[in-house]
Formats: structure tokens, sequence, C-alpha cells
């Protein structure tokens, strides 16, 4: 990916993450029902996403304080430097959300490039078998990564139709 591409799915990743932590919790919910951890690039966002999920699931409110909160709470983070830098990290995802209520919108984009990506890379594996792997194992891999294309081809449609 050129340096362009990663700035933008970092910014529709960071644009979910902040406005997940600003939006009711009924949005929040419909979220976090459409996305996985894969969808996310960024390893910060994954952490978020994870600790957002299981505080809705123990009936935790979410949002930038009480996130930080459960995550010193838990002691999900044991190095002090980095509790203060995901402070630092929720308000400036906080702060950069133009219009909460446009989560769902936020939503389809990761998801959208989150499907370009697995079609991507189960292309790749299918070339690099191809081109390096023993002949047995071209059809194996072929019909493994045909599924994977297909699983997110198809969610890329469904991002489709809602945009």
């Amino acid at each position: 990916m050129t340096a362009a591409v990663v700035d933008h799915v970092l910014e529709n990743e960071h644009m979910v993450i902040g406005a997940l932590l600003q939006a009711a919790p009924g949005l929040q919910l419909a979220a976090l029902d459409e996305l996985t951890n894969e969808d996310f690039t960024d390893l910060r966002c994954r952490f978020a996403l994870t600790t957002a999920r299981r505080m809705l699931a123990e009936n935790v409110p979410v949002d930038q304080v009480t996130l930080h909160a459960f995550v010193v709470r838990h002691a999900l983070l044991s190095d002090g430097r980095l509790r203060g830098s995901l402070a630092l990290w929720l308000a400036d995802r906080t702060s950069a959300v133009p219009v909460v209520s446009h989560l769902p919108w936020y939503v389809l984009g990761v998801t959208e490039q989150s499907s370009r990506r697995a079609i991507a890379e189960a292309a790749e594996r299918v070339r690099e078998v191809a081109v390096l792997g023993a002949v047995a194992d071209v059809s194996t891999v072929i019909g493994v990564e045909m599924t994977a294309i297909a699983a997110a081809l198809g969610r890329l449609r469904g991002v489709s139709a809602h945009a």
C-alpha cells in the first residue's frame, strides 16, 4: 500500500473508534455487530474495539473516559506510559470526529477497505503458490482462497448495497 492509501485507511479506522466512543449504546452495538478485529490494521483500534465489546458485554458504558478507566481497573495495559498514551490517543480520536451519527457510514468505509484487503491478500497467496508451490498444493490453496475471496466479495457487496 502506498503512504496515501495507508493514511486513508488509518483515518477511516480512527473515525470509527472516535465515533464509537461518542455514540449512543444502540449505535455502538450495531457497529460492533458489523466489525471484527481483522477489519483494522491499527492495533490500537483493535484494542479499543475489543475493550469496548467487553465493556458493553459487562453493561459498562463506553466512552473515552470509561474505556480508559476500564483498561486501568482491569490492568489491560501494564505499562503506565502506554496507559497515558492511550488516554491521549482516545482523546485525539474523539476530537477528530465531525459527526458522531455518521458512525454507520464510517463502519462501511472500514469494512469495505477490509474486504478489499482480504481479496488482495487471498489473490497474493494464490499467486505465490502458483509460482513457488508444489503442484499438489495449488488446487488446495486455490480452493481455500476462493472461499475467502467469495466471503470477502459477499461482504463487499453488502457494503455497496448500503452505500
